[in-house]
């Protein structure tokens, strides 16, 4: 199988346990060490041509989520605001822990500038909680 199939059936065989790592996160890592460039805009082809299938997109965040930030920029923030925009409720919620995990102030002011109206109060509250953490804002 190629790396492309690979990567895709990681994604949809694997369980998400918060606090592991996973396959899928190794493999990336794997990629990374040969060209970060060339392997970060394979997972950003690989995430948009999968955006209907949430299985893939919540692995590829959660994976995403705990690599080193400067390993994966400028692509994976990109990817977790598209996360941000799915209508999935999990996947809005990997898609903010990327953020936090990540910790990165630069990353994070994008949040800032999301419309989330739409979304649960919950979510809301909890952007701003994850802003005002990391941004050390009031």
């Amino acid at each position: 199988m190629d790396k492309t199939e690979k990567l895709i059936f990681l994604a949809e065989t694997e369980e998400i346990e918060e606090g592991y790592s996973t396959d899928l996160q190794e493999f990336i890592e794997e990629e990374l060490e040969k060209d970060k460039l060339s392997t970060m805009t394979w997972v950003t082809t690989v995430f948009i041509d999968n955006f209907n299938n949430e299985k893939i997109l919540n692995a590829i965040l959660y994976a995403l989520s705990h690599i080193d930030y400067n390993k994966i920029i400028p692509h994976a923030p990109l990817l977790a605001i598209v996360g941000i925009a799915s209508v999935n409720l999990y996947t809005n919620d990997l898609a903010v822990k990327c953020f936090d995990y990540w910790n990165n102030k630069e990353a994070t002011m994008c949040l800032k500038y999301l419309n989330i109206d739409h979304k649960p109060k919950w979510f809301k509250d909890y952007v701003k909680k994850i802003i005002q953490f990391i941004i050390k804002e009031e």
